[in-house]
């Protein structure tokens, strides 16, 4: 057997060069975007995949291969999520150690788990953050307003001087 047959966690990848059909060129999208998702780049990505660079940025610009990039994606961030879901319970316990001694060395242990709460959700609204884009929506919105009022003069005193020309 080959070690491309015996691997359980990744088989074998097989790109269709000319895709003909909807399915082939899902097929071809999804193989190119799982390659490049991992690789993160498109000379890796042709290399391992056995095609061309130009192919490859061809299937990832694609309407499938858009496609195919959003669903890899979506599954990778709820794949992290359950991750981080699951250190959330091992971040409280290193937190409730941590505070029951006072060993310097556990600040580390602290930063470490108040980031995996942060990332998992755990983290409180930041109120100033919220007061700041509240207010600059309020300024941005009377600025458009004050604009569309600027625009409405201008257009009734064409109209005006187009009607009476001396009335000035």
């Amino acid at each position: 057997m080959n070690d491309d047959t015996d691997s359980p966690t990744q088989p074998p990848i097989r790109v269709i060069t000319r895709a003909t059909t909807a399915e082939a060129r899902q097929t071809r999208a999804y193989s190119v975007a799982e390659v490049y998702t991992r690789l993160g780049n498109v000379t890796g990505t042709a290399q391992e995949l056995g095609i061309g660079r130009q192919l490859v940025a061809k299937v990832l610009r694609s309407v499938e291969g858009e496609s195919a990039m959003a669903e890899i994606r979506h599954e990778l961030i709820q794949r992290q999520k359950q991750r981080l879901v699951g250190l959330s319970d091992l971040a409280l316990d290193a937190l409730e150690s941590t505070l029951k001694s006072a060993r310097p060395e556990s600040m580390a242990r602290v930063s470490a788990a108040s980031t995996i709460l942060d990332r998992s959700g755990h983290k409180p609204i930041d109120r100033s953050e919220v007061a700041i884009d509240a207010r600059i929506t309020d300024e941005a919105r009377t600025t458009r307003l004050i604009a569309i009022f600027d625009g409405a003069r201008a257009r009734r005193d064409r109209q005006i001087d187009s009607i009476d020309p001396g009335a000035d």
